[in-house]
Parts: structure tokens; C-alpha cells; sequence
């Protein structure tokens, strides 16, 4: 009989949901997720899965759903949660009869919350008092005391939490993929048009949008025969700032540079659709990134979901220098030091496709590598704590 798992996604990170559902076809597995969430999965996923699947309506409370299909959870043989974004409190109290593992996006916010605290507003001590009311920090460290295991995004990240002594080897699960993986490369490219993406919400605090500014004020203009630049900004502005940058970029346009912004809800589906339209990824990503009123380290507490982005589609991407990117995946990663650099191999990129060549790379290596292979590596695993 093949073991049960339940995958419990309510904040979100639909993506990892996706990806997890992919690899772990040997086991029956079972998805608690959102109305929202399980629409936009692909049509293989939901083949998967088949009537498996236990939605939240938007009006309905995480606790409540939970409640509600506990029973059900606790009939499966492990419970892996995706994602906890909330709630701590309610989850702080739970008892799960079945096995279960924790996968922690933002390392510093789980494991090392007091020493990254960052407070440089008014509003930043209101958060923080908030926090400090609702016992936000205390309840996270009962719900990692109360599973079974922690997983990490990557083994980078894994193994900087085991040196700083903040959680030990056997308390961790191996890293989940974070994507599902593509195994087609998108092939089709836009008629004179050359896409150039830019994932992610507008906002100042994971992302350099005043260096990307400078950055297109000198490559607006390159000669690009009878192609027209398309910058699409592929996220919601947040507050006053994000709006200021899309009217920035906005003004930029001329004959030959067109910027594309979104100011409504984005669906999966819209998402990925620009992402598989893109000649190459621009993430400009700040090596310090807060979250709330923590902060993060990029490629050291936390990866960027563009990364993931960059990965399942197989998308050659702009990234910082000091971004840290696996050597397997290093033919899709340009990294540039500064503005001036990052102007300079956009521009030999437009200029000589060079993101072509990039593409060719990963598609070889996708054929080397495929899906199934992915899913035995993460069974392995899995096996070992169930039989």
C-alpha cells in the first residue's frame, strides 16, 4: 500500500505546491490549498493529484480549514507544510499524529528573528509591537519544536543555520525543489520584439528598481534593427514607491522601447506566460532584503522566487555578483558588479543574442536530466522516514 502524504499550501507559494506535487508522484498524495491556488495549477499536476485536493474558499479562515480537515491530516502517514505565513499561534498549538515537515522560505524570520530585527521607521516599531503582542516569535519557535523536521530551500542555506548553531543536522529534512520543473524550453520567440522581464512585486525592500532606472536611460536606446524593446515589469507596485517607478519607466518610452505594468491581480497563469515569452530575466535583487521589520540575506537566509523562476523555465537572468548560484545552474546566471556593468552585458546580449546561446545550454542539460530522475532523488528520502 503506498504511503500517504498530505501538502498544505495557504499562503501562496502555489509554485512550491506544484513542484512538491511533481516529485512525490510515487506516494498518494493529497493537497489542502486555496480555490485560487489549485485553478492556476497545470493540467499535469492536476492529473496527478486527481479528487485528492481539499480547497479554501476566500472567505474562510487557515485555522478554521484546518479544523475542519484535521481528521483527514492525520490520516496520512507525513504532513508537509509548504508554507506557514500567519497563524502562528493557532499552528503553535496543534498535535499532528502523522509525521510532519516544515519548509522555512525566510531562514532569518524562523531561526534568528531577535538578532535581525531592523527598525527604521515609526511604522517599523508599530510591527514590531504588534509582533511582540501577539507573540509571533515565541509561537514560530513552539510550531519548529513541534514538527518532526525543517527543510530549507537550498543546501547553501540549510548548512548556514547548522554552522550558526541555530537548529542541528537531524532536526533538518533534505531541500525540497522549489520548482516544477519545465522540460520543454519554450522555443517560440515574439516577432520583432525582444521581451525582456523584470519578476517581482515594485517595491524597496528586496529590489534595486533606482539602479535598474539608470540603468535603461542608457539602454532605451540601442540599435536594434527593426526590433522593439518590451521591459515588462512583472509585478503589483507596492505603495506610493512602486507606483513612482512604473511612472518613471513609463516616461521612458519611445519608438523603439515599449514598458508593459500591471496594476490588477496577476494569476499564475498570467505570470508564467510572460516568463515563457521572455528572451532573458533582469533580477535586481539588494543583497540585504527585509521582511516586515527582519532582514533577510540573499542566497544566505533566503532565496528570491525569481531564481526558482529563472530555473523552471529555463531563462538566462541578469543577477548580482554577490548572489551565490549553484554551479549546475550557473549557464543561465549573467552576473554583473554594478549599474555600469549591468548596461554594458544587456546591451552585448541585445546586440549578439546572446541569450540564445544560454538557452541552448539548458535545454542539453534539461535533456540529461529529467523529472523522474528529480522525483526518485526526493523519494529516497522521503522512504527513509516513513519505512
Amino acid at each position: 500500500m503506498l504511503k500517504k502524504i498530505a501538502i498544505v499550501e495557504l499562503y501562496g507559494h502555489y509554485e512550491v505546491l506544484y513542484s512538491f506535487c511533481n516529485v512525490l508522484r510515487l506516494f498518494e498524495v493529497s493537497v489542502f490549498t486555496s480555490e485560487n491556488g489549485w485553478g492556476d495549477a497545470p493540467t499535469p499536476i492536476k492529473s496527478i493529484i486527481g479528487k485528492r485536493v481539499y480547497l479554501k474558499t476566500p472567505l474562510e479562515f487557515v485555522p478554521d480549514f484546518i479544523e475542519q480537515h484535521k481528521s483527514i491530516l492525520n490520516a496520512n502517514d507525513l504532513i508537509i507544510f509548504s508554507t506557514i505565513l500567519g497563524d502562528y499561534g493557532f499552528f503553535a498549538k496543534q498535535k499532528w499524529t502523522a509525521k510532519t515537515i516544515l519548509v522555512v522560505h525566510n531562514g532569518n524570520y524562523w531561526l534568528n528573528y531577535r538578532s535581525s530585527i531592523r527598525i527604521k521607521s515609526i511604522p517599523d516599531i508599530l510591527r514590531w509591537l504588534k509582533s511582540e503582542w501577539l507573540r509571533e516569535w515565541p509561537n514560530r519557535k513552539k510550531i519548529m519544536n513541534s514538527v518532526d523536521f525543517i527543510s530549507f530551500p537550498n543546501q547553501l542555506i540549510q548548512g548556514h543555520f547548522i554552522e550558526q548553531g541555530l537548529i542541528s543536522r537531524e532536526k533538518t529534512y533534505p531541500p525540497l525543489p522549489f520548482y516544477y520543473l519545465e522540460n520543454k524550453v519554450p522555443e517560440t520567440e515574439a516577432e520583432n520584439e525582444i521581451i525582456i522581464v523584470v519578476p517581482g512585486t515594485l517595491s524597496d525592500e528586496s529590489r534595486d528598481y533606482g539602479m535598474l532606472l539608470n540603468v535603461f536611460k542608457k539602454v532605451k536606446d540601442i540599435e536594434c534593427g527593426n526590433e522593439i524593446l518590451n521591459l515588462v515589469l512583472l509585478g503589483l507596485p507596492k505603495k506610493k514607491y512602486g507606483k513612482d517607478i512604473q511612472r518613471k519607466f513609463k516616461n521612458m518610452e519611445n519608438g523603439t522601447f515599449n514598458v508593459t505594468v500591471f496594476s490588477k491581480f496577476i494569476t499564475q497563469h498570467i505570470y508564467d506566460d510572460w516568463l515563457k515569452k521572455a528572451d532573458f530575466l533582469i533580477l535586481p535583487l539588494l543583497r540585504e532584503m527585509s521582511y516586515g521589520i527582519c532582514c533577510e540575506k540573499g542566497s544566505v537566509t533566503k532565496i528570491s522566487g525569481t531564481i526558482n523562476d529563472m530555473l523552471r523555465f529555463g531563462i538566462p537572468a541578469f543577477i548580482p555578483s554577490y548572489y551565490t548560484i549553484a554551479e549546475k545552474n550557473q549557464c543561465l546566471a549573467m552576473q554583473f558588479v554594478n549599474s555600469e556593468d549591468l548596461a554594458g552585458q544587456i546591451t552585448n546580449c541585445i546586440k549578439n543574442k546572446t541569450y540564445k546561446e544560454a538557452k541552448k545550454k539548458w535545454k542539453d542539460k534539461l535533456s540529461e536530466c529529467s523529472t523522474v530522475d528529480l522525483s526518485k532523488r526526493v523519494n529516497a528520502g522521503i522512504f527513509e522516514i516513513l519505512y
